[in-house]
């Protein structure tokens, strides 16, 4: 992986299941996860075309450096945009990057 295309600071966090709140659910706090630099991408249009079956509205595709663990539920934070994370994958299976799809936070 190029540094150069990393131009992107990302925040990874995972969520903390608390006590549960007057109405029965469970309260949520966010924790850092993972931090690093990543390069933002446009996902293809077949990409789109089969994550929209899947999650429905994908927003983006980043790539960064591997970190272990990074999993559908999580979320992204770029700059002030927060996205949920639908899937993380290593594309080549050598432990080098992590292609994150991103769709918006709702």
């Amino acid at each position: 992986m190029r540094a150069g295309r990393l131009r992107s600071y990302i925040v990874i966090e995972r969520p903390v299941y608390g006590a549960q709140n007057a109405a029965g659910e469970p309260e949520v706090a966010w924790q850092v996860f993972a931090r690093g630099w990543a390069a933002q991408e446009a996902p293809t249009s077949r990409a789109m075309a089969a994550a929209a079956q899947r999650w429905g509205d994908v927003r983006m595709v980043v790539r960064m450096r591997y970190v272990d663990g990074i999993e559908p539920g999580m979320r992204a934070t770029i700059g002030d945009r927060r996205y949920l994370i639908a899937d993380a994958a290593d594309p080549d299976g050598y432990l080098r990057e992590v292609l994150i799809t991103l769709r918006d936070l709702r």
